[in-house]
């Protein structure tokens, strides 16, 4: 399938920069790792991989996903080429990840 950028850069036409957004935490509210959202972001960079452009960027709200990814970058199993940065959210909008986040871990919690 293909992969649908929270936001594509173009300059002249031309696809300059790539944009991916991640609000997951890699540690689950049980404290388990989060090993299904991992194989999201580790698809997601695969994906990214063949898209023809200079910069590649993976966004994370989580801070533990942003370590885990890091530290698999740097063990060579993720795709070094993609930057990978802390996006920190407006308190307001932060507060309404987790609102949605508990309400999400409710959904699926027997």
């Amino acid at each position: 399938g293909a992969l649908e950028y929270d936001a594509r850069v173009l300059r002249d036409g031309k696809l300059i920069a790539v944009y991916c957004l991640s609000c997951s935490e890699y540690k689950t509210t049980g404290g388990k790792s989060g090993a299904g959202k991992f194989h999201k972001i580790q698809g997601d960079m695969l994906k990214m991989v063949g898209t023809n452009c200079p910069l590649k960027v993976l966004a994370f709200t989580g801070p533990t996903m942003l370590a885990k990814v890091r530290s698999e970058q740097i063990s060579g199993r993720l795709p070094p080429d993609i930057q990978c940065e802390l996006a920190t959210l407006p308190p307001e909008l932060q507060t309404l990840v987790q609102q949605v986040s508990a309400l999400s871990v409710e959904e699926v919690t027997p």
